[in-house]
């Protein structure tokens, strides 16, 4: 089966992530918007980079049209594309110092498909780390059977 966990996969994962996380915290990601009328932003895109020049984020106007990740629902239509804050990763994947990811599928459910399908080609997708840490973050504010939630932290 082409889409079994390895470790040597999961390590590639790690790393990537790992590196993800990196770039967010290393300060430097800039952000710059594009109105809806420039011809950078072409009909359902929602941001861009180019990834040889880290850590320059291009947002669409479309972009602030995706939900917030506090409002994410899994199952629903809109959460089909994700989110903003996941899209930020996405984007940040790309860059070449970071995980230099693809775009090899741009929804959940043929993304899905392709993680069973290829596991190679969905490690060097992008929106698999998006789809990864938006539901990591959405299921770990989910309460766990009848265990009451974390209590706040000071």
């Amino acid at each position: 089966m082409v889409g079994a966990y390895s470790d040597a996969n999961g390590e590639v994962v790690r790393a990537n992530l790992k590196s993800i996380v990196s770039a967010i915290r290393s300060g430097g990601v800039t952000v710059e918007c594009h109105p809806s009328t420039d011809a950078s932003c072409s009909d359902g895109e929602y941001a861009w980079v180019y990834g040889h020049r880290p850590y320059e984020v291009h947002v669409c106007a479309s972009f602030f049209n995706l939900p917030p990740l506090a409002a994410l629902r899994p199952g629903e239509r809109r959460s089909d594309n994700g989110t903003r804050e996941g899209t930020m990763v996405h984007e940040i994947s790309h860059f070449m110092r970071v995980a230099n990811t693809e775009d090899h599928c741009y929804s959940r459910s043929e993304c899905s498909d392709m993680a069973r399908e290829d596991a190679m080609r969905a490690i060097d997708n992008a929106d698999s780390y998006q789809y990864f840490t938006e539901d990591v973050t959405y299921y770990a504010r989910q309460p766990v059977g009848n265990k009451p939630p974390r209590a706040a932290q000071p």
